[in-house]
């Protein structure tokens, strides 16, 4: 035999094994032998031969000491040398997830971290399943992986980690807890999806170059979480939320001209903010005014004398002070 389909299976059994060969005889008394279970094997053609894993008993066994050696007596007896090997995992646990909140839009990436997880070289397709929705998982080692969120409406959901193992069914994992249920299992994470936030105001609308202007973003739906962000075209500067209708942050260094404003949330390590507004407010930067011209250049001390004032870069139709 040459090589095996997956290389990786649960604890438990039950996983379909595809071993590939040349020249294999079709006997109907065959074994195949992982470690020293030996069970049935299946013979579907001259170069494909089928075993369902058994059960892994040694549960005291580390990761690294549960892989065994699978081989094939094609009399039932006698068993081949081949070298192939076979790995046991236990059940994709899941303790935490960053961010833990996004958009109902879906589409935030999110890193979730526990144990068991499989990569795909071993012929195991990973998944995370949003209640009814599965997506596909990017797994980076056994305790950390990530996956894109779908769309779904506002509130809290069990997330959960599914093994597809060759050709064998779906895997539920055994920290699986119904959605909303009263009482969570510890080992289940929870994502929840915020409500969609209308930007109704800003103020101020305009500020210089060098930054540092504190605006106020008036809206509706501002949740209070310390990851909320006001993304200034593709810069992002974090904010702080007031109340649920009003969050403030301070305007970053930007080149004279107009951006979009959008409110958004922080991903994780490297990832884009994911964006929870509908829309989006309009901020200019402009140049500080210069001033090169004062007339009169006196007046009585009890005041109200019109002064007109001549400069540069001012803003036509706001108020300055």
């Amino acid at each position: 035999m040459t090589h095996i389909f997956p290389t990786a299976g649960l604890l438990r059994g039950g996983t379909r094994i595809s071993l590939y060969g040349y020249d294999i005889p079709f006997v109907d008394i065959a074994k195949c032998s992982f470690g020293n279970e030996v069970v049935a094997a299946t013979i579907i053609s001259k170069t494909t031969i089928l075993c369902d894993s058994p059960e892994y008993h040694d549960k005291n066994s580390t990761q690294s000491e549960m892989k065994v050696k699978v081989k094939v007596a094609f009399n039932g007896v006698d068993f081949g040398p081949d070298d192939l090997t076979y790995e046991y995992t236990d059940f994709p646990i899941v303790y935490s997830l960053s961010p833990p909140f996004g958009p109902v839009s879906g589409g935030n990436e999110i890193s979730i971290y526990g144990s068991n997880f499989v990569n795909s070289k071993m012929g195991v397709q990973t998944l995370c399943r949003f209640y009814e929705i599965t997506t596909v998982a990017n797994v980076y080692s056994n305790e950390q992986l990530s996956c894109k969120t779908p769309p779904h409406q506002h509130g809290p959901l069990v997330v959960e980690i599914l093994q597809l193992h060759g050709n064998s069914p779906l895997v539920v994992p055994s920290s699986y807890i119904p959605p909303y249920a009263e009482k969570l299992n510890p080992n289940t994470a929870i994502y929840t999806y915020l409500k969609t936030i209308d930007i109704l105001s800003i103020t101020p609308s305009h500020g210089p170059i060098s930054g540092g202007t504190p605006i106020v973003v008036g809206g509706s739906s501002f949740p209070h979480i310390s990851e909320l962000l006001c993304v200034f075209d593709s810069v992002s500067v974090k904010a702080l939320w007031l109340l649920s209708e009003r969050i403030s942050c301070a305007a970053p260094p930007n080149p004279a001209g107009t951006v979009t404003l959008r409110i958004g949330i922080k991903g994780d390590e490297h990832a884009l903010p994911a964006i929870l507004s509908s829309n989006e407010a309009q901020y200019q930067y402009t140049q500080l005014p210069l001033v090169t011209d004062l007339s009169p250049v006196r007046g009585l001390i009890t005041g109200g004398t019109r002064v007109i004032v001549t400069g540069e870069n001012f803003i036509p139709g706001t108020d300055i002070l």
